[in-house]
């Protein structure tokens, strides 16, 4: 089970926004906290949340509500591709 704040550092963590033992700046926090909250709203219009928005996510969804999460912020945060392809 994953808190939204677990959530969230996975999220800044996809986004190279967190590094191990790095914070993230308070700016980031609410940005990604507003995806969350937008992520869930979309996902319980849907009717596909199954976790009370300020309780903990289900293991098996995790990764994938976290990549939402990041989806969301793209716009923001604009990562370039080589953070993902390892270089």
């Amino acid at each position: 089970m994953a808190t939204k704040a677990e959530l969230r550092d996975r999220a800044a963590n996809d986004l190279g926004l967190l590094r191990l033992g790095q914070s993230l700046q308070s700016q980031d926090t609410t940005r990604i906290e507003s995806a969350y909250a937008e992520v869930y709203a979309d996902l319980k219009t849907e009717g596909l949340n199954v976790w009370a928005s300020t309780g903990t996510c289900p293991t098996e969804l995790t990764p994938h509500v976290a990549a939402l999460i990041a989806d969301n912020c793209l716009n923001t945060y604009n990562p370039l591709q080589e953070d993902f392809d390892g270089d």
